[in-house]
C-alpha cells in the first residue's frame, strides 16, 4: 500500500519562452503524499504510475475498511452496555422500596 493519492497535474513552469506560455501546459502524472510530516509530490513514469495508483487505491480501501470496523467495534460496546443494563441485578433494589 502507498499513503497517498495519483493525479494528473498540469502547470506553468514561468519560462517566457515556454510552450506553457502559449496554453500548453506541462503534463505529468504525480503522487501526493507526505514525507517527514511535508506535503510532497513525486512525479511517475507511465508504467510506474498504475502500479502506484492501484497501491494508493489499496491504501484508501484499507483505510474505508479501518473505518467501518471502528464503528461496529462502537456498536458493540454500546450493546454490551446495554446488555450489561438488562442483565445485572442490582444488590440493593430491596432496600431502596422500602
Amino acid at each position: 500500500m502507498v499513503r497517498g493519492y495519483v493525479y494528473h497535474s498540469r502547470r506553468r513552469c514561468g519560462k517566457p519562452s515556454c510552450r506553457c506560455v502559449r496554453g500548453e501546459p506541462h503534463e505529468a502524472w504525480v503522487l501526493a503524499t507526505k514525507v517527514d510530516g511535508k506535503q510532497t509530490t513525486r512525479s511517475l513514469s507511465g508504467g510506474r504510475r498504475k502500479k502506484v495508483q492501484r497501491l494508493a487505491e489499496d491504501y484508501r480501501r484499507y483505510r474505508q475498511a479501518q473505518s467501518t470496523v471502528r464503528k461496529l467495534c462502537a456498536e458493540l460496546t454500546q450493546l454490551g452496555r446495554e446488555l450489561e443494563g438488562l442483565i445485572c441485578e442490582d444488590p440493593f433494589k430491596e432496600e431502596r422500596r422500602r
